[in-house]
């Protein structure tokens, strides 16, 4: 860059001056002053940093959490979700199985035998204690469960016959245990009622037709493992049609059992 001569006040130029500061380039010296005033050139431009270093900045602004954070959930964390989703996987199939393992199935029943005694003489009138009627019924019960035993608290259970929507006999029912996939025979006995039949019972009683008679039995019942454990009262229904009440050995017809919780 040449040096710019101040041109003097006639015109002519000046000799260049003894003070160094007048050589500077924009440097204007002021008249009777060691002050000078300097000029900056208008066409400099500042530039914003690029935005890479402003995320260059920010990672190493950021707490060390938040860094530890990211490269867990990069790394092991991952495991640890897998790890929780294998046990919730392992337990969500363990309860199926055991579930379909242990469903509870209620037992089902069938009457295989009636014996009534005393009936013919309280037909013929003869209301003695010793000559009350007594009905000896079998039930049989069988347990479909493969892995649970059936329980029945006969202390809390009743049973009794009725023959034309009366009650004719009422007894108790016995404490019993089935194991899984067994049978078994439930004696009952049944003590019949003395003054509260009517006559045209007692006669249909003593007929020679077949009769249809109702078992009715209510007893609480478990059906229990270890895996799970059922409780329910128990509702048993047998609908029975016998050929004599009056003979030795009663002979069944016919009968139908439904079971009701």
């Amino acid at each position: 860059m040449e040096e710019r001569k101040c041109p003097s006040e006639d015109g002519k130029d000046e000799p260049p001056s003894s003070n160094p500061m007048a050589l500077v380039p924009g440097l204007l010296p002021l008249e009777n002053s060691e002050t000078y005033i300097v000029q900056i050139p208008r066409d400099q431009v500042y530039r914003v940093p690029p935005p890479e270093n402003a995320k260059i900045v920010e990672s190493h602004l950021r707490p060390p959490q938040d860094r530890k954070k990211k490269a867990c959930f990069g790394g092991s964390c991952w495991w640890i979700i897998l790890a929780f989703a294998l046990i919730g996987l392992t337990v969500g199939i363990s309860v199926g199985v055991i579930r379909a393992l242990y469903k509870p199935k209620y037992p089902t029943f069938s009457v295989t035998k009636i014996h009534v005694k005393n009936l013919e003489q309280f037909i013929n009138g003869h209301h003695g204690s010793s000559h009350s009627p007594e009905y000896d019924v079998t039930l049989k019960a069988h347990n479909p469960n493969e892995r649970m035993d059936v329980s029945f608290k006969g202390a809390a259970g009743k049973a009794s016959i009725e023959f034309k929507k009366q009650k004719i006999a009422r007894g108790g029912v016995p404490n019993l245990t089935l194991d899984p996939n067994g049978s078994t025979n439930i004696p009952l006995v049944l003590h019949g009622t003395k003054a509260s039949i009517e006559n045209d019972i007692k006669k249909s009683l003593d007929g020679t037709k077949p009769k249809l008679m109702h078992l009715n039995i209510e007893v609480p019942m478990e059906v229990k493992s270890w895996a799970k454990t059922v409780q329910k009262d128990a509702a048993i229904n047998c609908d029975i049609k016998v050929d004599s009440l009056l003979r030795k050995t009663t002979k069944i017809l016919s009968q139908e059992c439904q079971t009701n919780f």
